[in-house]
């Protein structure tokens, strides 16, 4: 499996350099990425999901998949243990509040991840369209946990009906609807015209996806020199992944996961930091908008590196 991957990485790679070259030299505007991001989140990835979810979910595979959503919670909770271990070496902000911004951003950080874009082409490439119908279970609760865990780790404070109002984002809302036409035996009841604009539009976020994550680094604060960044790092690349496979040895033990859910799992919980998080610090006017850019760029660069490593020695 590991050697599918290798051959598919210098691909994504390639595809995210191109998108950072066309921010850096602005053939690609500021306005533009983030209409993009917009278009990926609001369009692409839903019509992807569904076409997925009610064309390729085998229902045979909850007798093995069943825990997905669940774990995917336990994973942030996870994410806030790792995270609240490198609180107390986080360096000096200046303030009492400006400090209690960043440690809520690095907490942030180390709950979510880039989830959503980064592990579709290789989800695509290694899996097929059974694949992906698997990763957006997952990511149905890693959907749950962001707009919930992630959203009040940042600002807790946030009223109910805002919390709903981003909970019931476009691809949440896709998937939930998609689960209950599979669970229900209406597939049959979806014109193939449906499945097929769904099936040949969200295509485009597996490329598009990877170009704007380029994009959106070139866009950010870029290097910065940052102990804290390092640190989230180090949580990220070690620390989260060693709780991470520690925990689903565990859970092997006692419900045996299948080898092709387990490497999913895998990609989608080694990826770097997202490329929405600045742009919730700056639209709840919470967290450090700044510190987020910097560990974008620090955590995406070292995946280049911590990503193949950790999948190559320990996929299945």
């Amino acid at each position: 499996m590991y050697q599918q991957f290798i051959r598919v990485f210098p691909i994504v790679l390639c595809i995210g350099l191109m998108g950072y070259f066309a921010r850096w030299r602005n053939i690609l505007t500021g306005h533009a990425t983030r209409s993009l991001l917009k278009v990926i989140f609001c369009f692409l990835l839903p019509c992807l999901a569904f076409y997925s979810l009610t064309e390729h979910l085998d229902v045979r595979i909850f007798k093995t998949a069943f825990f997905l959503p669940v774990f995917s919670i336990y994973a942030m909770i996870i994410g806030i243990f790792s995270g609240s271990l490198f609180l107390p070496f986080l360096a000096s902000a200046g303030s009492e509040k400006a400090e209690t911004e960043k440690a809520r951003t690095f907490l942030h950080l180390s709950v979510v991840n880039n989830f959503q874009l980064l592990p579709l082409p290789f989800i695509v490439y290694m899996f097929g369209n059974q694949g992906l119908a698997i990763f957006f279970f997952f990511v149905f609760g890693m959907l749950f946990g962001l707009w919930t865990i992630g959203i009040w780790i940042l600002k807790n404070d946030v009223d109910f009906p805002d919390q709903i109002r981003l909970l019931c984002s476009p691809l949440f809302i896709t998937i939930v609807a998609a689960l209950t036409i599979v669970f229900l035996g209406w597939r049959s009841l979806i014109p193939p015209v449906i499945t097929g604009t769904a099936g040949m539009t969200g295509k485009a976020a597996v490329p598009l996806g990877v170009f704007i994550t380029g994009a959106v680094l070139a866009d950010g604060s870029g290097f910065k020199r940052s102990s804290d960044a390092l640190l989230l790092v180090i949580v990220r690349s070690i620390c989260y992944p060693a709780f991470i496979l520690m925990s689903l040895t565990m859970l092997d033990d006692h419900v045996p996961i299948d080898n092709r859910i387990f490497n999913i799992v895998l990609i989608c919980l080694i990826m770097p930091a997202p490329v929405i998080s600045a742009g919730l610090c700056r639209k709840f006017n919470t967290g450090d908008a700044e510190f987020a850019e910097t560990a974008l760029f620090y955590t995406t660069l070292a995946s280049v590196i911590t990503v193949p490593a950790v999948f190559i020695l320990f996929s299945r």
